[in-house]
């Protein structure tokens, strides 16, 4: 791996010398118009002078990707020794892969892609010794192999997989659900969208997170085999789009746990929780605190790891992360487990 890191890196500084002494000699870069449009979020006065640009297909934006196209080609189609660097990139990212699986039920998922393919398919493994048995292979759903699956959720027995399928490279994905004893989709389907999903662990429906451009997320419930149409709301009346929310059902479906978080950095997130059992009310872990929160459940409960920074884990400069863990009973218990140290607790097991 460190040998072909380097061999990359050194392909990259020979082609940027290349591409910086040809450049030079070539015309200078199509003009780019420019809009000021200005419109004030949250108070704050924004001006975006490219906003034309994201109508990918008026004539306009199509003409200026093809002029900067043309360009781009004009100076990297005579750099020097470009075919042998293509050869050698080549050979390095034409390779076989495979993912860490998960395992379920006995049973192991897991994505595999062939060097000659585009796309990651979906196996499973039936025992560790087990032979890896394809369920989907997204290169054969389009014909330019743009379109990808991901799993979003697999049953605790293996036996159910909820998968989203991707167009090209965009955010959204539609639901689906696969029977994988009988390899067979079930009716159950979830309109193209934002979405994130954590089945029931009695397969009875599922929660998932919508989120909507100028309205924000959402959190709902969808029973199986009614339609997705008429899914309650769950979560999230009153967030705006800055707020990203999600929803995780804990292994043993006792509890339903949610999450809002602001902006993209999560700066501030939030956390809640409702009791499945009975049914009761969501209830608040905390609201008030401005810190980014991640959370793991085992049992009653639940570990939370918070910072109030988004520096990272490996800013030295950044505050310190806190560890607490919360049991659900009759009431929230909040109890600080490690915290007030200058160093990162970035991953727990």
């Amino acid at each position: 791996m460190i040998r072909r890191l380097t061999i990359l890196s050194a392909l990259v500084v020979i082609a940027s010398g290349a591409y910086i002494c040809f450049a030079q000699e070539h015309k200078v870069p199509p003009a780019t118009r420019v809009d000021n449009v200005a419109e004030s979020l949250h108070g704050v006065t924004i001006t975006d002078p490219y906003r034309w640009l994201e109508d990918q297909n008026s004539p306009q934006t199509r003409a200026w990707i093809n002029a900067q196209n043309e360009y781009s080609a004009s100076v990297l189609g005579s750099l020097p020794f470009r075919g042998r660097i293509r050869e050698r990139l080549t050979q390095l990212l034409k390779i076989d892969t495979i993912t860490a699986p998960v395992a379920r039920g006995g049973r192991y998922f897991l994505y595999k892609r062939r060097a000659d393919q585009n796309q990651a398919a979906i196996y499973v493994r039936n025992g560790l010794n087990g032979k890896d048995e394809l369920l989907l292979d997204p290169n054969t759903m389009s014909a330019d192999q743009t379109t990808s699956v991901q799993i979003q959720d697999i049953s605790a027995d293996g036996k159910l997989m909820v998968y989203g399928v991707r167009q090209g490279g965009e955010d959204e994905v539609t639901i689906s659900l696969l029977d994988v004893d009988a390899r067979k989709e079930l009716a159950d389907r979830l309109p193209r969208g934002r979405i994130g999903v954590s089945l029931k662990p009695d397969k009875t429906g599922f929660y998932y997170s919508r989120f909507t451009n100028n309205v924000g997320g959402r959190v709902y419930y969808h029973a199986m085999g009614t339609d997705p149409a008429k899914d309650m709301e769950v979560f999230g009346k009153g967030y705006g789009p800055e707020v990203f929310v999600g929803t995780n059902v804990s292994p043993d479906g006792h509890y339903l746990f949610l999450v809002a978080s602001r902006g993209s950095a999560g700066d501030k997130t939030e956390l809640y929780f409702q009791d499945l059992r009975i049914n009761g009310p969501i209830r608040t872990i905390v609201n008030d605190v401005d810190a980014g929160f991640s959370t793991d459940i085992a049992g009653d409960h639940e570990l939370e790891r918070a910072q109030s920074s988004h520096s990272g884990c490996r800013s030295k400069r950044a505050p310190a992360r806190e560890l607490a863990r919360n049991r659900f009973r009759r009431s929230v218990s909040h109890n600080r487990l490690l915290g007030s140290r200058r160093q990162d607790i970035c991953q727990l097991s």
